[in-house]
């Protein structure tokens, strides 16, 4: 029988990232709910992403933190010749070579700390980087390559937002599963805790985790490395430990 036979999962990935996690989840047995709890809208102003856009063969890198960021600045612009790309994971990878772009640098922790890690092995005085990310994203990365001496431009391409109608929450979901810190903070903004019942909660890495502990929520399984591949795989895992 398989591990998440009869268990109701809710998804919370935004609708356009979610269905090959979805078919992972029901090929362990799982009844899928999809509640998306995040929408992608424009920056507040495209000016600052033009000119960096302007500028791009100045850059000897341009450093992508997520599959959005990769849609939102590559739907503007192609990359210049010989700029150098990393990416930081295999959904933001793939979201590259899906344009044809070849990443020459990923971190095997997929997160912000990790790319940090992996930059921390070049050289990069005064080297210009370009960083395409979410607005209200985190300050790890850019701070941790201009303490190496990068010339960092940071421009916001993408705003993660609440959907005007993610649908019907379940009653008494068995998991949660969460790929974001932002997935954690909207969910709380669209669903009282005390609806969730007794869910147990999955994150897709640490800085997930963190988000969660941060409003007092316990993580019952956490993915390693941070894919939803081992996201799927680890709540699995969980279910035929309690069997």
């Amino acid at each position: 029988m398989p591990a998440l036979s009869g268990r109701t999962v809710v998804v919370t990935r935004a609708p356009h990232q979610s269905a090959a996690f979805v078919r992972l989840l029901e090929a362990e047995g799982a009844r899928v709910v999809r509640f998306p709890v995040i929408a992608i809208a424009e920056p507040a102003s495209w000016a600052p992403v033009d000119e960096s856009i302007a500028a791009l063969p100045g850059f000897a890198w341009v450093v992508f933190t997520s599959a959005n960021a990769v849609d939102a600045f590559l739907g503007r612009t192609n990359l210049a010749p010989g700029v150098q790309v990393a990416a930081v994971g295999p959904a933001t990878a793939q979201a590259l070579a899906q344009r044809g772009v070849a990443v020459q640098l990923m971190p095997e922790s997929h997160v912000a700390e990790g790319l940090a890690a992996e930059f921390a092995r070049l050289d990069l005085r005064d080297q210009r980087v370009l960083l395409p990310r979410a607005a209200a994203a985190r300050d790890v990365l850019p701070e941790a390559l201009r303490r190496q001496g990068a010339l960092v431009t940071a421009v916001d391409v993408y705003r993660n937002v609440l959907p005007d109608s993610p649908g019907e929450f379940p009653a008494q979901p068995d998991w949660i599963t969460f790929t974001s810190a932002s997935t954690v903070k909207n969910l709380l903004a669209l669903v009282p805790r005390e609806l969730w019942g007794a869910a147990k909660l999955a994150s897709i890495g640490p800085e997930t985790s963190a988000a969660l502990r941060k409003h007092g929520l316990p993580v019952t399984v956490e993915a390693a490395p941070s894919t939803q591949e081992a996201l799927v795989r680890v709540i699995a895992l969980w279910e035929n430990s309690a069997q």
